[in-house]
């Protein structure tokens, strides 16, 4: 019996250039859930070039990325791709994090619960590390950003 991830993995390493449309067709006649097809898409498709991909992918990925359940698969993902596959990664997670947000595809409370309470689904908690201290000046910004709309807010009442 073949794991549907694993023959999903593989089919997307023999394609790599399928349009986003043939992609979320091939999620759904296969029958995926889409959390998980999204860890492997991750895993398989943005492992050498994340920043690049994330670009090129974002609306598929707005399109797979709804609910609060996909969003962490796709930080599972990227915290897998960074501890065990592509340690540069580390370095860039700011701008991942940075990039995602900007496009609307992970919404705040779930990259601060990301943050916050690292899933062991994808590695441990020493694996992860790394990437939450590294994406220190990302959550700087964003609680800057978060302040600088309250004040704002204050401004108008």
């Amino acid at each position: 019996f073949e794991d549907p991830l694993e023959v999903f993995g593989q089919y997307l390493e023999a394609h790599p250039e399928l349009s986003n449309e043939r992609l979320l067709e091939e999620i759904s006649e296969r029958g995926l859930r889409r959390d998980k097809a999204v860890a492997v898409l991750v895993q398989v498709l943005f492992a050498q070039d994340f920043c690049a991909v994330l670009k090129t992918r974002s609306s598929l990925l707005a399109r797979l990325l709804e609910s609060e359940k996909e969003q962490l698969a796709f930080l599972g993902a990227l915290d897998r791709l960074a501890a065990l596959v592509n340690p540069r990664l580390v370095a860039l997670g700011p701008v991942i994090l940075q990039q995602a947000y900007a496009l609307d595809l992970v919404e705040e409370e779930v990259l601060l619960d990301w943050r916050d309470h690292p899933s062991r689904r994808f590695v441990t908690a020493e694996q992860a590390a790394p990437l939450r201290k590294a994406c220190q000046p990302f959550f700087q910004w964003l609680e800057q950003e978060d302040d600088e709309e309250e004040s704002d807010e204050d401004d108008e009442e």
